[in-house]
Formats: C-alpha cells, sequence, structure tokens
C-alpha cells in the first residue's frame, strides 16, 4: 500500500529531529536554528515500504516566514537509518553542494555536525551505534534500543534518562538517587533523609540543569564553590538540617531556587533595597514578620507590585517601612487617605484593577473608617459583632454613589432581639455583600434566615410560652407523684436516676437481707423465692426456718431472733398463714419489732386465696386494712419486691 510524503522544510542549521509514529503514519520535526528568511520546498513522493523516499522529485520555492526556530515536517515512513539520507538530500539539491559516489557531501551545516537533540519515537529497535558521527549530539529519546557506550549523549525512554556520569566525570553519588527529567531537561539528585553532613561531588549534565534534594539531613553548613558540580545547580533545597549561618559566597553562581526553612539560621541583618524586586513569597513574609524584633530588614527602592496576591510584603511594608509603603500605593494610583490604616489596600487585576480595601484577619472590633472612593472592603475573619449607628449611615449613603462590595464572613455577628435594627439593616444591603447567604451569628444561625418574630416575639406570645410551660411542669409534678412509686421501680430496675430511686440502707450490720416467714403447709412456695432473690440479680441472702433454724430451739426465740437479724421481713399471706397460730405470732412480732424503724422494714405479699382478714386479730387486720401489701398475682411482683428489698446496688459502692 502507498503512502504519501509531504516535506516542509525552514533551513538553517538543524538542531532537532523528531521522529513520531502514529499507526500508518511517522513523520519527522526538525527544530532549526534562528532565522526571518529561509528556503522553503515543498515536495511529494511516493513510498511502497520503508526508505522508498524520493527525494528527487521534490519542487523548491521561495516562501517568507518570520520565526524563532525552522521545521521540517515528514509523514510517511522514516527510520533512523534515513537521517543520513535527509542529510544528503538536504546538502545536494537545498545548498546546492557536490556529493561523491558513496553519497558523502561537504556541508558545513549537515546533521552530523549540528544535530543536538534527537527525539525518535517509533516501535522500531534503534541501533545507537548508528549515531556516534553526530558529533554534537547531546539527547536521544526513543522507545526502543541497542546501547552503545561510547556515545556520550543522554539516552532516554518517555519520561526519564539513563543517567550514568556527568560531564565533569562524576557518577550519581552512592547515597543519593539520580533521575534525569526529560521533560523538565533536569538531573535531579535526592539525597534526602541520609543522615548526612556533608554535600558529596555531584554530576554535570551534558544538557540540562540540576537539582540537588538534601532535604533533612544534618548539613551545618554549605560546601565551597570548588566542589565539584556545586557551582552549576539551579535548584537548592537544603530545608531540615542544622545551618546556622548562610553566606553569599557559598551560594551555586546559577542558582534559581532556594530552599533553607527550617533550619538554625537567625536573620540579623537583610537589605534588599534598590532591587527590582516586585513581590516577595508568602513564607519568605511570615518569617520576616516572625523575626522582625531581632532582625534589621530593609526593603526600599523596589517596584513592589499592588496585586493582591502581594499582600503579605504589602502588610509587611505597611507594618515596618510606612514610607515605602505610601510610595508603593502612589505608584498604583491609591491615596493613602483613602487606605485605613488597620487594613491593606491593593489591586485585583481580576475586576479591571479596581482598589481592594484588604482588613482581613486584621483582629478588629469594628469596622475602620472608610472613603466614599471605596469600592471593595473585605472584613473577613475579624471579630466585629455589629454595625454601628456611624457604620449604617455611611454604607447606606455610600450604596447610593455607586456599586460597593463587601465580605463579612466568619465574623461574630450579634443576633440578640436588641441587635434586630442591625440585622435589618444587612438585610437590605444584601446585594452590595458577597457572602450574605453564608454569614452566621455567634450562634451559629444563618443572618439570612433569621426571623424578627423569632428573635423579638410579642408579649402575648410570650405569656402564652410561659402559661404554657408552667402548665408542663404542674403536669410533671402531679405525674410524678400520681405515679411515683412505679416510677421509682423502674429507675431502679434499669439503673436509672439511682441516686433519686434508691435508699441508704441504716442497718448494714445486719446478717440476713430478709426472714421469710411462711406456714408449713406453703413449704413449695418458698422455692421461687429463693430462684428468684438467692439465685437473681441482685442476689439476697434469706432467713427461713426449714434451713437456718437450730433443731431443738424455742420457736418464739428462733422468730425473735430471725427478726432482729434481717433487714426485711417478708410475710407469705396465704389462707393458710392466716389460719396458722405460729404464723400469726410471726406476723405481730415483726409488726412490733418493726414498729420504732425509721424504714419500712415489713413486706406482706398477698395470695389469691385470701378472702378476707377475718380470723385475724384486731391489731393485725388494722394493719393489713391502713397500709399496702403486694399482691402476689401482679404482672409487676418481683420488680416492686425487689424494689422493697434492700438496695444492693448502693452496697456495691453505687453512689446516691
Amino acid at each position: 500500500m502507498k503512502h504519501s510524503i509531504k516535506i516542509e522544510y525552514y533551513y538553517l542549521s538543524v538542531k532537532t529531529i523528531t521522529l513520531y509514529d502514529y499507526g500508518i503514519f511517522e513523520y519527522i520535526v526538525l527544530c532549526v536554528g534562528t532565522g526571518h528568511w529561509s528556503l522553503v520546498t515543498d515536495c511529494w513522493a511516493s513510498v511502497t515500504g520503508p526508505g522508498a523516499i524520493n527525494w528527487a522529485s521534490c519542487r523548491p520555492q521561495m516562501m517568507m516566514t518570520i520565526m524563532s526556530w525552522g521545521l521540517i515536517m515528514v509523514y510517511g515512513h522514516v527510520m533512523t537509518a534515513k537521517l543520513s539520507t535527509l542529510d544528503s538530500y538536504i546538502c545536494q539539491h537545498i545548498e546546492g553542494r557536490a556529493c561523491n559516489g558513496r553519497g558523502v557531501c561537504n556541508c558545513p551545516g549537515s546533521l552530523q555536525k549540528s544535530l543536538e537533540h534527537l527525539v525518535l519515537d517509533i516501535n522500531n529497535e534503534v541501533d545507537m551505534k548508528s549515531l556516534k558521527n553526530f558529533a554534537k549530539l547531546k539527547l536521544v529519546k526513543v522507545r526502543n534500543y541497542i546501547p552503545y557506550e561510547k556515545l556520550t549523549a543522554l539516552t532516554c525512554n518517555q519520561s526519564w534518562c539513563n543517567f550514568i556520569r556527568g560531564t565533569n566525570g562524576i557518577e550519581c553519588p552512592a547515597v543519593c538517587d539520580c533521575r534525569y527529567i526529560y521533560e523538565e531537561l533536569e538531573l535531579k539528585i535526592n539525597c534526602s533523609n541520609r543522615g548526612l553532613s556533608l554535600i558529596p561531588p555531584l554530576p554535570t549534565p551534558i544538557i540540562g540543569g540540576v537539582n540537588l534534594i538534601f532535604y533533612n539531613n544534618s548539613l551545618s553548613r554549605l560546601p565551597n564553590s570548588t566542589l565539584a558540580g556545586y557551582n552549576t545547580l539551579k535548584k537548592l533545597d537544603v530545608s531540615r538540617n542544622t545551618l546556622t549561618s548562610l553566606s553569599i559566597n557559598r551560594l551555586p553562581t546559577k542558582l534559581d531556587y532556594l530552599d533553607i526553612s527550617f533550619n538554625k539560621i537567625i536573620l540579623r541583618y537583610l537589605d534588599l533595597r534598590k532591587n527590582s524586586l516586585e513581590t516577595l513569597d508568602d513564607k519568605v513574609t511570615r518569617y520576616l514578620k516572625e523575626f522582625k524584633n531581632i532582625s534589621e530588614v530593609k526593603l526600599s527602592g523596589n517596584p513592589w507590585n499592588c496585586d493582591c496576591k502581594s499582600r503579605s510584603i504589602l502588610s509587611f511594608l505597611r507594618d515596618n517601612e510606612a514610607l515605602e509603603y505610601k510610595l508603593t500605593l502612589g505608584r498604583c494610583n491609591i491615596s493613602r487617605a483613602d487606605c485605613p490604616d488597620a487594613c491593606v489596600c491593593c489591586l485585583d487585576s481580576s475586576t479591571s484593577s479596581s482598589v481592594i480595601i484588604d482588613c482581613n484577619s486584621e483582629g478588629l472590633r469594628r469596622i475602620p473608617e472608610l472613603s466614599m472612593k471605596v469600592t471593595y472592603v473585605d472584613l473577613s475573619n475579624n471579630n466585629i459583632t455589629a454595625f454601628t449607628e456611624k457604620d449604617r449611615s455611611f454604607f447606606a449613603k455610600r450604596s447610593l454613589l455607586s456599586p460597593l462590595k463587601l465580605v463579612l464572613l466568619n465574623n461574630p455577628w450579634s443576633c440578640t432581639c436588641k441587635d434586630i435594627e442591625n440585622i435589618n439593616f444587612m438585610k437590605s444591603i444584601s446585594s452590595s455583600i458577597v457572602d450574605f447567604t453564608e454569614i452566621s451569628c455567634s450562634t451559629g444561625l444563618k443572618v439570612v434566615s433569621i426571623d424578627q418574630d423569632v428573635i423579638c416575639p410579642s408579649g402575648f406570645a410570650y405569656y402564652l410560652a410561659l402559661a404554657i410551660s408552667l402548665a408542663a411542669v404542674i403536669v410533671a409534678i402531679n405525674f410524678m407523684i400520681c405515679f411515683r412509686q412505679p416510677l421509682l421501680v423502674w429507675f431502679y430496675e434499669h439503673n436509672v436516676c439511682l441516686s433519686l430511686a434508691a435508699r441508704r440502707e441504716l442497718d448494714q450490720a445486719k446478717k440476713f437481707d430478709a426472714f421469710l416467714a411462711f406456714t408449713h403447709k406453703d413449704e413449695a412456695l418458698v422455692e421461687e423465692f429463693v430462684e428468684k432473690l438467692e439465685l437473681g440479680k441482685p442476689r439476697f441472702r434469706l432467713c427461713f426456718y426449714l434451713r437456718d433454724w437450730l433443731v431443738g430451739e424455742s420457736i418464739p426465740d428462733c422468730i425473735g431472733r430471725s427478726v432482729r437479724d434481717s433487714r426485711r421481713i417478708i410475710i407469705l399471706m396465704t389462707d393458710n398463714f392466716i389460719r396458722s397460730t405460729w404464723g400469726r405470732l410471726e406476723f405481730r412480732l415483726a409488726l412490733h419489732a418493726t414498729s420504732q424503724d425509721r424504714c419500712k422494714r415489713l413486706i406482706v405479699v398477698l395470695y389469691p386465696d385470701v378472702r378476707n382478714f377475718d380470723s385475724l386479730d384486731s391489731e393485725l387486720r388494722a394493719y393489713m386494712v391502713f397500709n399496702t401489701y403486694l399482691e402476689r398475682s401482679h404482672p409487676n411482683f418481683w420488680n416492686k419486691l425487689i424494689y422493697s428489698m434492700p438496695h444492693a446496688k448502693l452496697r456495691q459502692g453505687q453512689p446516691i
């Protein structure tokens, strides 16, 4: 399949050739020397494969062009081997030189003598030995290649180059990493985080600059300029070392970038007067501000930029060199009288060089006095709480003259009822406030969302809210009174408000938590009490005659001792118990023993089979009528019983 070849040629002295491969198309770009008039050749040819180029079919013609460099573009299949053919064609047909039978031409501007940069972006493997006669070749970019040791040019792939040693014969330091970045034409030597105290000899590349990264080491002083490769550095990063001084004589002569941050250098004197400085980096300005009490800095006589991007240096000049600041503003047609002392005045290039009054982060508690000429004021990040009456009058008049822009974000604006006039004023000029929808009160509420009826309610609404609140309190108190016992039981059960629900026991030294009184006919009932109270949570220690009374002792004595040794007496009031003589005796002894107690010790559990208390004597019957008791059939019986028992949670150390 045939492909067309087109050659466009502007020739002076070829220094760069680029071969690209995009599928079936490969083309050469030759960047040549400076010139304004060049000979142009427009050639068309046909190829049947690589190398079948018919240079003789080109038709020369003259064309005027103004360029900083020339260009040759060849479309079609062109290989590295054809460079010599192209060289011969240029020599013979364009420069009119004669060539011998072997194709050797005597051309002072031949590619072999002038080519410095070659890009071979093709899939074919290139034998680098074929470039041995290109004396000035410095950089070759190629995908696949066969190395040639004697080739002095750097060989690069798509992003970085295979750097071995510099033109000064020095290889990359063994303790560092070296990488030549093709896009930047820069040799990057990374010696950071190595614990080094000295900078080693450095290689010098055949083309491009050198960037030494000596970050985070133990360098105490810069080396002499006689150190190999040091004087050719373009960039030097010696941040986070132990430098204590900086001498201009020890800086590389070609240095464009220097980072000495986080060292032990204390600046005593800095004189930058009468230079061509337009701005200083923000980090440098912060450093100067930090050490202004121990350093003498002179910055006058420089053409400082008035752009707001240079705000930090303008702020430094305002605070430290008032005359220079005034001259700088005057050079930018900014009147010092129109610029408040507490703010920085600058030009915003994005808004047709309008004057910005920048009061950002100046610690202001009130708005400074402004000129009627002001068009843009940044008052953000201060401590302003409100517009004064004077401020409101000024901005109301100023907004009638011409468009005005205000920035008020991140101030603790007061938004109480007494500030409603101020809030309404901000809303009235909201079209002039750039960030109005984002402004917040000191409480966090957005100013735009404030409703006057909310922060300044009417008298009726106030008293209505008060009445509702009082009614709610009364209802809550009545609820607590009516449902006090269930609430306390629930609190105690769920470990909530124990200081309110729990009781402190006054008889901590007693042996048993409860004496269980029942008749021998109700012995089957004891098992569930043992399971719930002695084996459950919390655990209690029970006393009952089946287990804790000694055989042979007097029953009345045993009953009396059990009552005295127990914090609670639980009566299992069944029909059998009422009819039992010993049951009634236990009941009476328990009642007499607890009559003088400060806490209620007697717990009566009434079973469903008890119809009435007629069989009890008058004393016991009166107790059952006038005192509360626990019904065994109640669904919440066990919770109530456990709450009536000694409060074990307090005995375990929980405070009340």
